[in-house]
């Protein structure tokens, strides 16, 4: 279990440094010794980051398929934030596939789990995620806001974005750029990031 965790963990950091090969090449070793001793926990952990990696490397319905697996697993194991990860990988694999408005329940699903769970950092990357989901439907104004107030809750928390991850959303932040003024765009922005960090809204 911890040989198979730090796998993981050191993946996690080849990821956001944007080095996707090697962090596919330990996840798939970590998900070997995780199945190995049937744990289900570290088993859906490294499918959700082989599902990232998927996404980065063009394959999002592989992603898809491997944020099912993941969801299944962390179900079984009990682990709510562990769905909740897997239900925000699964919004932007359906948001690939063309289906904002499922990505959207997606997102807002794994929102309301983190806003309950108190996991602000995770919280934030659904925020962003919904954003996505609800400039694909033109309502750019209401994505300013929830970027706005996901920016605020890494300020709230001192964390930054890895580039790696900016990446997943910058084509539908330039939706939303595309629809709206400049303007407009930070006006609903700067709204979002007013927002008390408890009432930060997790549906649209």
């Amino acid at each position: 279990w911890e040989t198979a965790r730090s796998l993981w963990l050191l993946a996690l950091a080849l990821l956001f440094q944007g080095d996707i090969a090697q962090a596919r090449k330990l996840l798939e070793e970590s998900l070997v010794l995780s199945r190995e001793i049937n744990d289900k926990r570290s088993i859906a952990y490294a499918l959700v980051m082989l599902g990232y990696v998927a996404y980065f490397q063009g394959q999002q319905e592989r992603m898809y398929t491997l944020m099912e697996e993941a969801l299944a697993s962390h179900k079984e194991a009990g682990n709510r934030r562990g769905c909740a990860e897997s239900l925000h990988g699964l919004g932007w694999a359906t948001l690939a596939r063309g289906d904002a408005v499922m990505a959207q329940a997606l997102f807002e699903q794994s929102a309301v789990i983190l806003k309950a769970l108190d996991r602000k950092w995770f919280l934030a990357l659904a925020l962003d995620g919904l954003a996505a989901a609800v400039a694909m439907q033109g309502q750019s104004v209401w994505a300013a806001r929830l970027w706005g107030a996901a920016e605020s809750l890494r300020e709230w928390i001192g964390a930054k974005l890895a580039p790696v991850i900016q990446t997943l959303y910058e084509p539908f932040l330039a939706v939303a750029h595309a629809q709206l003024n400049e303007k407009e765009f930070a006006a609903a922005w700067t709204e979002g990031h007013s927002f008390v960090v408890d009432a930060v809204p997790v549906e649209a």
